[in-house]
């Protein structure tokens, strides 16, 4: 059950449902934007903006769902995130840092100067706006912290209720017994044997 530190926008579902039926996704789906929908969603994504994969490879799609909560099943957006971090997994998350630069001490790479890492962080931003744009141009660009209760949402076993079990004997077939067989000539037995012999003798 994930807790997610994310940076992004909100998409609304009405807004990924247009656009699903522009795109002609017949294997997403707009009330949930993970798993193999949201797969389909990305490389949706990616083809119609191709400076996403270099610039933003790690482009991920987020939704907030409480198994527990009847009301929090569909939620009316999901989120578009350049950065995500799943809090849950983590001991400790320097926020300020985080927050401050997109990345944590142990993510910086080696030789790089602070120049420019800021430069790429331009660059991702730019590029991050301009899918905002195209998606939702009326969507803020911040920090979230989102809770994902089940992000496989798998459906419960379907049971049977006893009317349908009911139902379903009372249509079933009754087996049929075949018919006995019929007994066939008896037997003589010893005594009827000795009387042919007998009579064969005279």
């Amino acid at each position: 059950m994930p807790i997610y530190l994310l940076h992004g926008f909100r998409w609304p579902r009405q807004a990924i449902r247009i656009h699903i039926i522009l795109q002609n996704l017949d294997d997403a789906a707009a009330d949930w934007t993970m798993g193999r929908s949201g797969t389909v969603l990305l490389t949706s994504l990616h083809s119609q903006h191709p400076d996403l994969q270099p610039t933003i490879p790690n482009l991920r799609l987020i939704e907030q769902f409480d198994p527990e909560r009847e009301e929090s099943r569909v939620q009316p957006y999901a989120y578009v995130a350049r950065r995500v971090v799943d809090v849950q997994a983590r001991l400790w998350v320097d926020l300020e840092d985080l927050i401050a630069t997109g990345r944590e001490d142990d993510e910086k790479e080696d030789g790089k100067k602070e120049k420019e890492e800021e430069e790429d962080r331009e660059g991702q931003m730019k590029v991050f706006e301009k899918l905002r744009d195209a998606l939702q141009p009326e969507a803020k660009i911040g920090w979230y912290v989102v809770y994902c209760g089940d992000e496989e949402r798998i459906p419960p076993p379907v049971e049977k209720d006893d009317e349908e079990s009911d139902e379903t004997d009372e249509d079933e077939p009754t087996p049929i017994s075949p018919p006995p067989k019929s007994p066939g000539p008896k037997s003589p037995g010893p005594r009827g044997w000795f009387r042919r012999r007998e009579t064969a003798g005279t």
